[in-house]
């Protein structure tokens, strides 16, 4: 299989321990997403899939590493509330708008921290 090689997502040397805790969750994490690739995450409970995802969102703030996004990137959580009326294509473009907009945001307080 091969991939067009355009650079969707990085993730270089992410390091997280959630705070108040001594146990670190993710140590020395690196992978990269190409353009049209498909990616499974899966694991038990607890074991930091949620987590990886709000690191990748910049929900989270990663102790070391970096993640670089060419594209707006949408996470669905798999307790979905949507209305009964609503169809799931709605939906899921409703959730890439939202994931877009939330990226221009960090974006921007990026940039404005820069600043001050």
């Amino acid at each position: 299989m091969s991939f067009n090689g355009k650079l969707c997502l990085r993730a270089t040397n992410i390091e997280f321990t959630y705070p108040g805790r001594s146990e670190t969750l993710f140590e020395h994490i690196s992978f990269q997403l190409l353009h049209g690739q498909k990616v499974g995450l899966l694991g038990y409970n607890g074991v930091g899939k949620s987590t990886l995802f709000k690191l990748i969102q910049s929900r989270y703030q990663a102790e070391t590493g970096s993640f670089e996004r060419s594209y707006a990137l949408a996470f669905i959580l798999e307790n979905v509330q949507a209305s009964g009326s609503m169809k799931i294509r709605d939906y899921l473009l409703s959730s890439l708008e939202l994931a877009s907009l939330y990226q221009q945001l960090i974006q921007m307080e990026l940039v404005a921290n820069k600043k001050l």
